[in-house]
């Protein structure tokens, strides 16, 4: 509801006087490295493109376009082909982009579009696993009750949090949602 709530802004009004814990499963950003990239809606900031989404910390890690300066090629290559890891290019295979190292791929290899490496700190705090199988994706997340981060819910046993579901496909605003709200129950 919160996402696409208007208030003028594109894609919804991220807007709330209570932080919104919001979690983003990405199949090449943060799934090869295991991780969900935590982040949070709150008030709404004029001058930030995002309106009221904000990331969560981060000492290091996470991921960035492999594009150069000028956007004519890629700002790495990967160290060997092998080393690509579900569609991303792992931090510390990546190397400075050479020509002479990029006429030696050859022609029909796809380079990675994100350079990946796992989130150090507060937004690093969600592991995954998951399997392509199918035609789907099962994907597993689990996180600490409370995680001690004052972006995050905190969680406690015997209590029920609301929290809704969109699935994006090869887009990064553009999305499939519901106005269905699903409820997270934990037990005593």
């Amino acid at each position: 509801m919160v996402c696409h709530a208007g208030g003028g802004w594109a894609y919804g009004y991220k807007d709330s006087p209570v932080i919104i814990d919001d979690w983003f499963w990405k199949a090449v950003r943060t799934d090869p490295v295991g991780q969900v990239d935590d982040k949070y809606w709150h008030r709404l900031d004029p001058d930030n493109k995002d309106g009221g989404r904000f990331a969560d910390p981060k000492q290091s890690g996470g991921y960035e376009r492999n594009e150069s300066k000028d956007k004519r090629h890629p700002a790495f290559l990967p160290d060997d082909l092998k080393n690509i890891r579900g569609g991303g290019l792992p931090r510390e295979h990546a190397v400075p982009y050479d020509e002479k190292l990029a006429a030696s791929i050859p022609p029909d290899a796809l380079i990675p579009g994100m350079v990946i490496s796992p989130f150090v700190g507060d937004r690093g705090d969600i592991p995954c696993h998951s399997q392509w199988k199918d035609g789907k994706w099962v994907v597993y997340i689990r996180r600490k009750l409370n995680t001690g981060s004052q972006y995050d819910v905190q969680f406690e046993p015997g209590n029920s949090y609301p929290f809704g579901v969109a699935a994006f496909d090869h887009t990064s605003k553009r999305h499939a949602y519901n106005f269905n709200v699903y409820w997270l129950v934990l037990e005593q």
